[in-house]
């Protein structure tokens, strides 16, 4: 009985062997940009907070009596700042749609990529359905000729005369394995 085990097991596993590829089970996400977000917001914060500084700054410099080279400069230079700090809230301003627009592409390629990979998967289903109908269609054909073969060894079994009694019936029982294993090849 374990003799015969082993190679049951060896054609089984030939016949159950087909490997199919993987399905993909995973599903992405899309990266946030919140901490992008949070870093603009916090820019605009700080430009905000400047923006006012140099207003209050401004303010203090004209209601002083000091009127001094220095401080013509220093008001030159505050209005020179707040132009660079409103240059910097309209960037700021830009950068954070930018964020929104990068951030609405990447969900837009994300959720591309998750109806990809699910159509890819229902395609491997169904592959995987058709090949199993085909390995059962063609399991049953080789089964036949294999049948076929063996009753028509059988009903002519005298032309194996040149075979020793023992190994004819080997070689009558060889007759459709070999059927069936060419067949299960060629188809």
């Amino acid at each position: 009985m374990r003799a015969i085990r082993y190679p049951l097991f060896a054609i089984l596993a030939l016949l159950v062997g087909c490997a199919s590829p993987k399905k993909s089970a995973l599903h992405y996400s899309a990266p946030s940009t919140a901490p992008v977000q949070e870093k603009i917001t916090d820019a605009k914060t700080a430009v905000t907070d400047v923006s006012t500084a140099i207003a209050d700054a401004q303010t203090a410099l004209q209601t002083s009596d000091l009127r001094s080279p220095t401080s013509e400069r220093v008001g030159h230079a505050l209005t020179l700042a707040e132009q660079r700090a409103n240059d910097a809230a309209v960037a700021l301003a830009a950068a954070g749609n930018n964020t929104l627009l990068l951030d609405s592409a990447v969900r837009n390629q994300t959720d591309v990529l998750n109806r990809t990979i699910d159509e890819k998967n229902s395609a491997i289903t169904e592959r995987d359905s058709a090949v199993g109908k085909y390995h059962h269609l063609k399991f049953w054909i080789c089964l036949l000729a294999a049948g076929a073969v063996l009753s028509l060894a059988w009903r002519f079994k005298s032309l194996l005369l040149f075979i020793p009694p023992p190994y004819n019936l080997v070689a009558i029982g060889a007759l459709p394995v070999l059927t069936f294993a060419f067949l299960w090849i060629r188809l």
